[in-house]
């Protein structure tokens, strides 16, 4: 494909369920088909990767007039490639993350 056209795409279903002011539990799956030798991913082949994640998202304050925009959200990540292009030549991965946002 050097100097043609390069081509990917995928999608992801997004599930979300509030149990209460406080907690969402966040659900997504995705596929992901890279057939450009790695074009978009920084990999040096072309792969189909899929993922699973869940995670939840948490208001601690919901009812206070300021700290109702901060959340904070952990969540767990598996990731499979029909190839072997994660960390040390794995076909797999899995991933923990946690982030804390202010909106406004």
């Amino acid at each position: 494909m050097a100097g043609g056209s390069k081509q990917w795409g995928g999608v992801a279903q997004y599930i979300s369920y509030q149990f209460d002011p406080h907690v969402t539990l966040n659900t997504r799956l995705g596929w992901y088909k890279d057939v450009a030798d790695g074009f978009s991913t920084g990999s040096p082949i072309s792969a189909n990767y899929y993922e699973a994640t869940v995670g939840v998202a948490i208001k601690p304050f919901p009812e206070n007039n300021i700290l109702s925009h901060l959340l904070f959200r952990p969540e767990d990540r598996y990731d499979l490639a029909d190839q072997s292009v994660f960390a040390g030549g794995s076909k797999n991965q899995l991933t923990f993350s946690v982030d804390a946002l202010f909106t406004f």
